[in-house]
C-alpha cells in the first residue's frame, strides 16, 4: 500500500492492507453510487486559463486560496454587464 502516513503503527498498517482485499458490500444503507449521484459532487468545470505575466505576482500573493479568490473574482466580473461590455470594446 503506497502513501501510508509514517505516523501509523505497524498494526494499523497491517489492518489497512487487509482491507484492500475485502469486497465492498452495498445495501439499502450504503447503495452503489450511480453516475447521477456522483455528478452532484462535481459542481465545477475546469477550464485552462492564461494569466498575463504582470498579474502572476498578484495571483501568487493570494496564497493557497488563489483558486477560490480567482473563481470569486471571475463570478463577480461575469455578473457585471458594464465590465463585460468594456472588455469587449478593448
Amino acid at each position: 500500500m503506497t502513501g501510508i502516513s509514517p505516523e501509523l503503527t505497524a498494526q494499523e498498517i497491517e489492518e489497512l492492507e487487509a482491507l484492500e482485499d475485502r469486497e465492498i458490500v452495498y445495501d439499502d444503507d450504503s447503495p452503489r453510487m450511480t453516475e447521477q449521484m456522483l455528478a452532484q459532487f462535481h459542481s465545477f468545470d475546469y477550464i485552462p486559463l492564461r494569466i498575463e505575466r504582470d498579474n502572476y505576482s498578484v495571483v501568487h500573493s493570494f496564497g493557497g486560496d488563489y483558486q477560490k479568490v480567482l473563481t470569486r473574482l471571475l463570478n463577480l466580473a461575469l455578473r457585471d454587464g458594464n465590465l463585460i461590455n468594456k472588455s469587449r470594446m478593448a
